[in-house]
């Protein structure tokens, strides 16, 4: 775990897929919203929510966003990590390469 905000758990999962995101989980109100976030720029982006019959407020979801952004020098090496290295380049574990599908961002060092 990330850090908690409130009731709700921020995480990024071991063995995840692109784009490199953070999975916001609150168990009590049964809801995620995944968070994509930059490996180069500062965005930071809503993903989606589900189920969204169980969605928070948009000021949940925006202060969720901000703490990511505020944390992103720390969620950067952890969304790394779930990927393995290959030849001195992070590779993505979904698409084989060395690029985020995500605006096709280069993810290598």
């Amino acid at each position: 775990m990330l850090w908690k905000s409130g009731n709700i758990e921020l995480r990024i999962w071991p063995l995840d897929h692109c784009p490199p995101h953070v999975t916001a989980i609150c168990r009590a109100d049964a809801w995620t919203a995944r968070f994509a976030f930059s490996m180069v720029t500062d965005d930071v982006s809503l993903w989606d929510v589900k189920p969204l019959r169980n969605a928070p407020t948009l000021t949940v979801l925006n202060r969720l966003a901000k703490q990511i952004y505020r944390n992103r020098l720390t969620c950067r090496p952890r969304a790394a990590a779930t990927r393995h290295e290959e030849g001195g380049a992070v590779t993505c574990r979904q698409c084989g390469s060395g690029h985020c599908r995500q605006g096709q961002q280069d993810l290598r060092r």
